[in-house]
This record gives C-alpha cells, sequence and structure tokens, in this order.
C-alpha cells in the first residue's frame, strides 16, 4: 500500500507541475497495486484524483479519447465504491468530475 500511495503523491506532483505523462504513468500504477489489494476505498479516491487530472489536462487542450474514456470508466467504478461506503463528499465531488469529462469530451466519443 505504501508504493501505491507514493505513487499517488508523485501523480499529485506531475499533475501540479502539468507534467501528464509522468502523472498519469503514476496514477495508473497506483490504481493497478490498490485494485490488485482490494484497497477500493483508496482506489475510488486515486480514481477521482486521476480524473480531476484528466479535466485539467483537457483544459490545456489536450484530450485523447481512449484515456477520457478510461478515466471516465474508473470513475464510474468509484461512484458505485463511494456510494456503496457512503462517502457522499466524494460522491458528488466524483460525479462532477464525470459530467465535466463529458461535456469537455464532446466529438470524442
Amino acid at each position: 500500500r505504501s508504493d501505491a500511495l507514493e505513487a499517488v503523491l508523485r501523480g499529485m506532483m506531475a499533475t501540479r507541475r502539468r507534467q501528464y505523462g509522468e502523472a498519469r504513468e503514476a496514477f495508473l500504477d497506483a490504481l493497478h497495486d490498490l485494485q490488485a489489494s482490494g484497497n477500493h476505498v483508496e482506489y475510488a479516491k486515486t480514481a477521482l484524483k486521476y480524473g480531476t487530472m484528466l479535466l485539467q489536462k483537457a483544459s490545456d487542450g489536450i484530450r485523447d479519447r481512449a484515456e477520457l474514456r478510461d478515466g471516465v470508466g474508473r470513475l464510474n467504478d468509484a461512484l458505485r465504491i463511494f456510494h456503496e461506503v457512503g462517502l457522499l463528499e466524494q460522491y458528488g465531488e466524483t460525479e462532477y468530475v464525470v459530467n465535466a469529462l463529458e461535456r469537455t469530451a464532446i466529438g470524442l466519443f
């Protein structure tokens, strides 16, 4: 788990620097590790961070259809997890990011 959390921090720092390739790699590493370990809540929280990075990237004019689809899929998983465990604030944030990504990606899907 500590490797996954370290990867999340790397992803967050890379996002802040707008190093999106590095951020994507770090978040996907973390998501893989968290899913493999069955840590569903941290997976959902990381999916939200990943989706937020994709939204920032898209607002910078960098859009990739497959990446956006993957992000929305992971965010939909996060919605289910947040709903199941009663994390309503995170559910609302995730719903907002999904809607924003879908608006941003109009014409890409």
